[in-house]
């Protein structure tokens, strides 16, 4: 006859030493991809006026939202260009996104060396507009890709109102 099994007591202080053997399966090739495949990284101009913190709001998106998935990734730029952030999208549905802030950065404008006659101004109109030329309060033409291409063009325009 074979004798019983006995039973080894342990104390709680052993059992609490012995790591606990955790063994994961192997993953699927559903659950692998290229990341673009998987997800998108978005780039959203904002308009002057949009703080970071309002578009960390769900129904910010609410227009969107239905382009949005779990994954993707948002870069928030103000046409100033004042500052650029980064979310990442951890749920959406038809008329809201919920995001999570990954990043923030408050970018600092160029300070340009052309000098401007004083009845013109240079301002960033926007990423539509881009930089624009104004002269007595009143815009002269916009769409120059630089701040220096707009200065250089109210120089010449005003050596050209001066013949």
């Amino acid at each position: 006859m074979s004798s019983p099994a006995t039973e080894v007591e342990t104390s709680p202080e052993q059992e609490a030493e012995q790591p606990e053997v955790v063994t994961a399966k192997p993953i699927t090739e559903g659950r692998m991809g290229l990341e673009v495949e998987k997800s998108n990284r978005w780039r959203v101009d904002l308009p002057m006026g949009v703080t970071p913190k309002d578009c960390m709001k769900e129904t910010f998106w609410q227009h969107v939202a239905t382009r949005l998935r779990p994954g993707d990734e948002i870069v928030c730029l103000p046409d100033n260009m004042a500052w650029k952030l980064v979310l990442h999208v951890v749920g959406a549905g038809r008329l809201y996104a919920h995001v999570v802030q990954e990043e923030l950065y408050e970018l600092a404008p160029l300070e340009s060396t052309i000098k401007l006659p004083s009845i013109y101004e240079v301002k960033f109109a926007g990423t539509h507009h881009k930089w624009a030329v104004i002269r007595e309060s009143k815009p002269l033409k916009d769409g120059f890709e630089t701040e220096g291409l707009a200065r250089r063009y109210a120089q010449n325009h005003e050596a050209a109102v001066q013949r």
